[in-house]
């Protein structure tokens, strides 16, 4: 939504990037990569978890500076 609503470019690269886990995700809740216990082995996600996170904290941030400084250049009219 933070894309759309200030066509963030890092807000849309964020969601893109969330996409592939969200199939990924799926597919081990349906056993496609594993069966049984091996879904438990999320290795992979070591190093998925801090770069969605980081992508989310990115645009986030920069969603709240654009809002900050458009506030701010109102009530400097």
């Amino acid at each position: 939504m933070l894309a759309l609503w200030r066509r963030s470019h890092t807000a849309g690269v964020g969601a893109i990037a969330w996409n592939p886990y969200l199939v990924y995700e799926l597919a081990m809740k349906a056993e496609e990569f594993c069966s049984g216990l091996d879904c438990m082995k999320r290795t992979p996600l070591y190093g998925a978890y801090p770069l969605l996170a980081l992508v989310s904290l990115l645009a986030l941030v920069q969603g709240y500076v654009h809002i900050r400084d458009k506030r701010h250049s109102e009530r400097l009219q």
